[in-house]
């Protein structure tokens, strides 16, 4: 549960945060979420990896979960042509930002406001499969020795 307060942290002050004057709100905005994303899904992946037997066998919608985010799908914009998919959510948003900061218009506007949707839609499964690995992989408390026994 830890591991996940920051990212939530982030992304709770991220929306609370200021925005410098002269900035465009939505162009920061977007960076803020986009930087919440990569930090979760990178948590999220880390943490399944880390604990995969043990995922697979007691939450395997979790693991396969994971393996959907992992799996590598075409993207014309990687230089292999490929990227994992979790990551294309990213790209296609950071992309989508770019294009937006180059030509503020409505419709480019309306195209990284549709990316972001994406990218928080995944996000939101992220954080909930996120849960679910993190309640199997605790630490359980601690146990008296039985009476008796010497250590």
């Amino acid at each position: 549960m830890k591991n996940l307060i920051l990212p939530l942290l982030l992304l709770a002050l991220a929306g609370c945060a200021s925005v410098a004057p002269n900035a465009d709100p939505i162009e920061v905005r977007a960076e803020q979420s986009i930087s919440v994303a990569a930090d979760t899904m990178d948590l999220f992946i880390a943490l399944e990896y880390d604990h995969q037997l043990l995922i697979e066998d007691k939450a395997p919608e979790v693991h396969q979960f994971a393996e959907w985010l992992r799996t590598y799908i075409p993207y014309p914009g990687a230089p292999s042509g490929q990227l994992q998919r979790g990551l294309v959510f990213i790209q296609q948003a950071t992309d989508a930002r770019r294009t937006y900061k180059a030509l503020r218009t409505i419709e480019n506007q309306n195209k990284l406001t549709a990316a972001l949707a994406a990218l928080e839609q995944v996000l939101n499964s992220i954080q909930s499969h996120l849960l679910s690995a993190q309640a199997l992989t605790k630490p359980g408390p601690l146990t008296a020795p039985a009476p008796g026994l010497k250590f």
